[in-house]
């Protein structure tokens, strides 16, 4: 499988496509005829069980919270990443499109 970006504008084309058979393709955007760039939104989730509340509501020294939040703020409270667009950028003319609402299922 292969990916071409053709600009309508100025006709420049490049050509995204795997080396080996590992299906992975590297973008590299300071010598590719497009500028690629990515953007994304998180989202602070929070699954703070009561445990991990009472440990720090009972804490009594900051040594104890800042180990009790080093432990288990992981398992407690997390960034997701929601959606992410993909944006290519010709660099002969300036011209882009932009792919969007990329929904990520975890």
């Amino acid at each position: 499988m292969r990916i071409l970006v053709i600009c309508d504008n100025c006709n420049q084309i490049a050509e995204y496509k795997p080396d080996h058979e590992m299906y992975e393709v590297g973008v590299y955007s300071i010598t590719d005829k497009f500028a690629v760039g990515v953007d994304w939104d998180n989202e602070i989730k929070d699954n703070i069980n009561e445990d991990f509340l009472t440990d720090l509501t009972e804490s009594s020294t900051i040594e104890r919270t800042n180990e009790i939040l080093v432990k288990d703020i992981a398992q407690n409270i997390y960034a997701d990443t929601s959606d992410f667009d993909l944006c290519f950028t010709c660099k002969s003319c300036g011209d882009q499109i932009i792919l969007n609402d990329f929904q990520l299922s975890n």
